[in-house]
């Protein structure tokens, strides 16, 4: 359905907003747009929408995902040899159909969907940050340690290990965190080529672990 009744300055209508039941559903008043990016034409005036979209929560509290939860597929692992089998031994006649096309288009996603499900392997999620790396692992378990012998001593020697457990790893996960997530607060950082833009996060990362493990201890003994 064609939901837009906006006309230009010569009274015609040659923008259309085209939307199914749904779109119509959330979609608010049309009107002309106050401001604009581009110089506008006098035949097709600058149009502004309001969807009234649900949050993620409500989403997920009216369509429950399936017991396993939704998960990402690890492509790398991909049989594509199997992929290329499936899909040509698969019957895509519902294609050929007179259905509508959110009906063909959710039915072509679950086929896919099933397609995919027997040739690829789903991705988990790791359970470590991305700037997790062997050194801040010891640390925290230095941290942890120091931290259960302070619960049972209460000793103040144990207390001094504990602080200096915790300062050790926060000062190492902190500036691991810093330079991996803001490399663009270095200066010059946004004048150098894209390739180095790219490759700009890791190396840094690279040089202030192993900067960082000169400085600080591997392990606390107490």
């Amino acid at each position: 359905m064609q939901l837009s009744e906006i006309r230009n300055v010569y009274g015609r209508q040659l923008d259309l907003i085209l939307g199914n039941t749904a779109a119509a559903d959330v979609c608010g008043a049309i009107n002309t747009a106050a401001l604009h990016l581009l110089p506008e034409d006098t035949h097709h005036p600058a149009l502004e929408l309001c969807l009234s979209v649900d949050t993620p929560a409500t989403v997920r509290a009216n369509h429950p995902s399936s017991p396993g939860g939704s998960r990402d597929l690890n492509f790398r692992k991909l049989d594509r040899v199997k992929l290329a089998r499936l899909i040509q031994e698969y019957d895509w006649s519902f294609l050929d159909t007179n259905g509508t096309i959110d009906e063909d288009a959710a039915n072509f996603t679950s086929a896919v969907s099933s397609v995919l499900s027997s040739c690829c392997p789903i991705s988990y999620p790791s359970p470590r940050p991305l700037w997790s790396d062997g050194h801040l692992r010891a640390l925290k378990s230095d941290f942890k340690r120091a931290l259960r012998a302070h619960r049972i001593s209460r000793s103040e020697r144990h207390l001094r290990t504990l602080k200096y457990a915790a300062s050790a790893y926060r000062s190492y996960n902190r500036s691991s965190v810093t330079w991996l997530t803001t490399p663009w607060n270095v200066p010059g950082y946004a004048s150098k080529p894209k390739l180095v833009q790219l490759l700009w996060a890791p190396l840094t990362y690279l040089l202030t672990s192993a900067t960082a493990a000169l400085s600080l201890p591997h392990t606390v003994t107490y």
